[in-house]
């Protein structure tokens, strides 16, 4: 198997987005995932509408790189 490659920063429309570890806990563990925001205070905010939101669409089975 091999890893997703995330970049720390990226840039769109002039913007900076910076990746963010956001973590949850379930029964069988705590478990982490990632998500970009312009700053700490607006990954907060995307947090919550996550939690507000969230739905799954299905499990990941590859990756086409860009």
């Amino acid at each position: 198997m091999s890893a997703i490659e995330q970049p720390p920063q990226v840039t769109i429309a002039g913007r900076s987005w910076h990746l963010f570890a956001v973590d949850y806990r379930t029964a069988d563990g705590t478990f982490s995932v990632y998500i970009y925001a312009l700053s700490f205070e607006h990954a907060a905010a995307i947090t919550l509408e996550l939690k507000e939101t969230a739905t799954l669409r299905g499990q990941v089975v590859g990756v086409i790189p860009n």
